[in-house]
C-alpha cells in the first residue's frame, strides 16, 4: 500500500507543476496583451524603455499587431531590405507571439536558473537548521 501512496504523490506533483505551467503563460499572455491597452504615448518613461527594449530586440511591433500604437514608437523603425519590415519601414510581426518563442527557445535556461535558485534556498535552510542545531546544543551544554 505504501507504494500506492508514493505514486499518489508523484501524480498530485505532477498535475500541480502542470497546472503552475499553464497559469505562468496565462499570467505572460495577459500581461503582454495588458499592454496594448493603452496608447503608447500614456505609459511611463520606464514602461516605455521596456517596450522599446522589447520591440527592437525582437524585432516586433505592437502587442497584438502593428496597430496597436498610433502613431508608431521610433523602436518600431526596421531596415526595408529586412525580411519582416514592411514599405512604411516597420516591423510587420506582433510582440506577444515574439515572447512566447523566445520563452519557448530559452526556456532550459530559464528553468535551470530556477532550479540553481531553488537549490541554493534549500542549502540555505540546511546551514540555517544546522546553526540553530549547534546554539540549541551549546545553551544545553552551558545549562
Amino acid at each position: 500500500m505504501g507504494d500506492l501512496s508514493g505514486g499518489m504523490k508523484c501524480v498530485k506533483y505532477t498535475l500541480f507543476i502542470f497546472n503552475l505551467l499553464f497559469w505562468v503563460n496565462d499570467l505572460i499572455e495577459n500581461g503582454l496583451n495588458s499592454l496594448a491597452n493603452k496608447n503608447y504615448t500614456e505609459y511611463s518613461s520606464a514602461e516605455r524603455a521596456l517596450i522599446d527594449t522589447l520591440q527592437k530586440e525582437l524585432e516586433c511591433c505592437g502587442m497584438n499587431s502593428t496597430n496597436d500604437w498610433d502613431p508608431k514608437p521610433s523602436s518600431c523603425d526596421c531596415d526595408i531590405s529586412l525580411a519582416n519590415c514592411v514599405t512604411p519601414g516597420y516591423w510587420t510581426r506582433a510582440c506577444t507571439p515574439q515572447v512566447i518563442d523566445f520563452i519557448a527557445r530559452n526556456i532550459y535556461i530559464i528553468g535551470g536558473v530556477g532550479i540553481a535558485f531553488g537549490v541554493v534556498m534549500i542549502i540555505g535552510m540546511v546551514f540555517a537548521c544546522c546553526l540553530c542545531n549547534a546554539v540549541k546544543k551549546s545553551r544545553n551544554e552551558i545549562a
